[in-house]
């Protein structure tokens, strides 16, 4: 099982439970093979399959469209059955028309989904929240963060929803326009909402105006003293701690503390990892996107 980008709300990637894993293989025909069966996706795949409930999910955009009548660039996610790779079920989204969007078109759906019991859990590059049935793929709620919230993202959402207790919690993805300028400052940058209904919880408008960019990174979940707390790498290179029921501010640290570059031809680092948490202590990478100019 592996139902989560990182594995588990701590994020933390380092399997301590499996044992006699193979550590090489090929896909070519010979010794280090170990391929049960093979699927067919698109062409790009980003963020990591998801396995749960006897199901493989993966995104992936809709360059070899296994359904005709949707042919064009579309965000996809396909759901395949453990056990033989049998293709159960998809959900295509269309990109908005906005310029904003056009520079990730070919890039698919760039959400790794979450699975919770029977549901799943995924962001769509135009920042809609979507629940669905892990069965039958059937759509139970959606929320648009677009419309509901006024956010504007930079480029797309790229969220990997966290869930703990009763809520789903989101990072918006809100940014920056072509020109540099935070259009929707007051946005929020984190929502946290019901994972049954899609109600809001509560969300966080940090870090509003001082958003570097874009806000790519994922929420994380920390238990300090058996305290929860959840983690949110802010587009400003700032993190931020907040009480997952309230979204009250428990902390944040500052991780450009020698003070923000003053020079307009070079750009600060922002967060684009995820956090891990390991035992009481948090490990996160600094730098801009990595196809950046700079």
């Amino acid at each position: 099982s592996w139902p989560m980008f990182g594995g588990s709300p701590s994020r933390n990637m380092v399997n301590l439970l499996e044992t006699n894993l193979p550590v090489a293989w090929s896909v070519e025909e010979g010794k280090h093979r170990h391929i049960k069966w093979e699927a067919a996706l698109g062409t790009k795949t980003f963020g990591s399959p998801i396995v749960a409930r006897g199901t493989v999910f993966v995104a992936t955009n809709n360059a070899n469209p296994r359904d005709l009548n949707q042919a064009g660039n579309k965000a996809v996610l396909m759901a395949f059955r453990e056990a033989d790779g049998k293709f159960l079920w998809q959900h295509l989204h269309d990109f908005p028309a906005d310029p904003v969007f056009q520079d990730v078109v070919s890039q698919g759906l760039l959400s790794t989904p979450t699975v919770d019991e029977r549901r799943l859990y995924y962001v769509t590059p135009a920042c809609e929240v979507i629940c669905a049935d892990c069965e039958d793929g059937k759509i139970c709620w959606r929320c648009d963060m677009m419309k509901e919230f006024k956010v504007v993202p930079f480029h797309c959402n790229i969220c990997a929803p966290l869930v703990y207790c009763e809520l789903v919690f989101i990072v918006t993805g809100n940014g920056v326009d072509h020109e540099g300028k935070v259009v929707s400052p007051r946005a929020p940058s984190v929502v946290a909402l019901n994972k049954h209904t899609g109600q809001v919880a509560w969300q966080s408008g940090l870090p509003g105006k001082n958003i570097i960019e874009g806000q790519w990174s994922n929420p994380t979940l920390a238990l300090v003293n058996r305290v929860p707390q959840i983690i949110f790498a802010g587009g400003d290179c700032v993190l931020y701690s907040f009480a997952p029921e309230t979204g009250k501010l428990l902390w944040q640290c500052d991780c450009l503390p020698g003070g923000r570059n003053k020079d307009a031809n070079r750009m600060d680092n922002y967060i684009v990892c995820t956090p891990v948490v390991v035992g009481d202590r948090l490990y996160v990478g600094l730098g801009v996107h990595p196809e950046h100019s700079n």
